[in-house]
């Protein structure tokens, strides 16, 4: 359950989700894949969004309408109140020049993330620098959006809506999980801090916090099929991530969706066990 990708554009509230599982037969839990270390590829990254990430500056305001819980708030590099959100409460957005606006999150008076847009020179691709400081260990990264909307000559370069489409970079505090069998269960530990111990829900685990991130923050665990692994995670009692591990067949890969509940963007994590 990686975190570079929390950056965000995807920020907002829980849209309703029913999920039907079905209880399997498991094996002993001594065989489970998911034990090891294992490491991101960057470069097989893939982003898929049900909306765009819809971003408008205009005469001073900044206004983000990609999720459940719109921002709007004063591009004047003031703190401004964000109501409803999970992951903080304040946000303040500086533009220190025609094309790049640089956005900073708060929980209380403690800096969650940091993010850099900047339009390209034909303000038809964008690039994000972001920062991640929910984690123990921040995580750093830079993201290419394309345009899927014509650009408009009389507007800011980084209106418009966009869609991710590459990740260009992952700081080395982002790239790395390590997964260990417990009773009933499955411990994970993370480069960036993040920690969970868990016994699998259909063997009648709840949630479980999450450690070394936001205060609140909690996962639910469970095992859908021998290779697949299922992970909730909530915060402050919503839930807002759903993940699906699946190792592959010769047990060297490990393919983990993640999916933002609160703006409907899926991350597609690609791993490789570690010696």
């Amino acid at each position: 359950m990686t975190t570079g990708m929390r950056m965000k554009r995807w920020q907002g509230m829980s849209r309703g989700w029913v999920l039907v599982l079905t209880v399997l037969s498991l094996p002993s839990l001594a065989e489970t894949p998911f034990a090891g270390t294992w490491q991101v590829d960057p470069e097989r990254t893939e982003f898929s969004s049900m909306l765009p990430l819809k971003i408008t500056i205009e005469r001073g305001v900044f206004k983000n309408d990609s999720c459940a819980s719109p921002v709007e708030v004063p591009a004047d590099g003031g703190d401004h109140g964000v109501p409803g959100n999970p992951y903080f409460d304040a946000m303040s957005v500086r533009l220190p020049d025609a094309r790049t606006a640089e956005i900073e999150q708060k929980g209380g008076a403690t800096v969650v993330w940091r993010g850099r847009y900047v339009a390209g020179p034909d303000s038809r691709s964008m690039t994000l620098h972001f920062e991640d400081r929910r984690p123990v260990h921040a995580v750093t990264g830079t993201i290419r959006f394309e345009r899927v909307d014509e650009p408009d000559p009389a507007a800011h370069p980084l209106s418009g809506s966009w869609r991710a489409s590459r990740l260009i970079d992952l700081s080395p505090s982002g790239r790395t999980l390590s997964f260990a069998d417990i009773d009933n269960g499955l411990a994970m530990s993370a480069s960036d801090g993040r920690s969970f111990s868990n016994v699998f829900g259909d063997r009648g685990g709840g949630t479980a916090p999450l450690h070394g991130y936001l205060d609140g923050a909690a996962v639910w665990v469970s095992r859908r099929a021998p290779h697949k692994l299922q992970i909730n995670r909530s915060q402050d009692g919503t839930l807002v991530e759903f993940t699906i591990g699946t190792v592959s067949d010769d047990g060297r890969q490990l393919e983990l969706g993640e999916l933002d509940l609160l703006c409907q963007a899926k991350t597609t994590w690609l791993l490789r066990k570690q010696p």
